[in-house]
């Protein structure tokens, strides 16, 4: 848990932004919680290019999680880059940091890789929104004051079968992938998997899907926590994702499903690597 006078650090393990006033709002926003923020050089893209070269922005967030000063990284940055840090990291020495890593989007390849490689736990959250969002960041002003954690707590609603328990892993579905076939992809034995999805129609989402059957992870997991399906849903509704993964998997692995996790402003953070337990109410 953080506390007021932690230290904070922001990087970038995926494309860089291009609008500095985006971290100029979140900086503030930690500052007026008690909050010190360190920023790595390679957050805002230098002009022309989409980040700096992998082996620098791996050597940034290992040099935070090296510091003992650092409770928390925060990976403001999203897009396609981030599985080039992977080969860069030093999983070893994050395994024995204190600091938490929190990340969502693309970053789902860096907090599983860490999960799988380091057995470390990390958030799946985008921190730029906790500005944005006023519920959120009440939320957070409450964990972090008084530890608090409705902010990792998404309501969920059952769709098949009755409980699931297990550590958790997964995030983005199109991230995700990307570690297919390396030493970064996660064991799904009894585990969680939780999939969400930003951009996607139908075909990509149904061979994204498609995949994962043919990796048979589908009768390795224990049950799937579905999150929100933006550029999907926009065209097909907000049940569109559950009814194609129901396609794949059939009636008895366990499903639930939230609107909560997710690339909205107002969704929650989740730990993946750590482990959950989920069970119909009043059982």
């Amino acid at each position: 848990m953080l506390k007021k006078g932690s230290q904070v650090a922001l990087v970038a393990c995926s494309n860089a932004l291009t609008d500095e006033k985006n971290i100029q709002t979140l900086v503030a926003f930690f500052k007026s919680q008690g909050l010190e923020v360190r920023i790595s050089p390679h957050v805002i893209a230098p002009q022309g290019k989409l980040a700096a070269k992998a082996k620098a922005r791996a050597d940034s967030v290992m040099h935070y999680f090296c510091d003992p000063r650092v409770d928390a990284i925060f990976d403001v940055s999203g897009g396609d880059l981030a599985n080039e840090v992977l080969p860069e990291l030093d999983y070893q020495a994050a395994a024995q940091s204190r600091a938490t890593f929190w990340g969502y989007s693309d970053v789902t390849t860096v907090i599983n890789a860490l999960h799988t490689r380091a057995g470390k736990a990390s958030v799946l959250y985008q921190a730029r929104h906790l500005p944005l969002c006023a519920a959120r960041g009440a939320e957070w002003a409450r964990w972090l004051c008084a530890g608090e954690e409705s902010l990792f707590t998404p309501e969920i609603a059952w769709v098949q079968g009755r409980q699931m328990s297990g550590v958790t892993v997964g995030g983005n579905v199109r991230c995700l992938l990307k570690l297919a076939g390396t030493p970064y992809w996660p064991d799904m034995r009894g585990k969680i998997l939780v999939l969400e999805a930003r951009s996607g129609g139908e075909a990509q989402i149904r061979t994204y899907l498609q995949q994962l059957r043919q990796m048979d992870v589908f009768s390795q997991v224990s049950g799937i926590l579905l999150g929100t399906f933006s550029q999907l849903e926009q065209s097909l509704g907000a049940a569109a994702a559950q009814e194609l993964l129901q396609a794949v998997t059939g009636p008895k692995l366990p499903l639930a499903v939230t609107r909560q996790i997710g690339h909205g402003s107002d969704a929650k953070a989740l730990w993946i690597g750590r482990e959950l337990q989920l069970q119909r109410s009043g059982e």
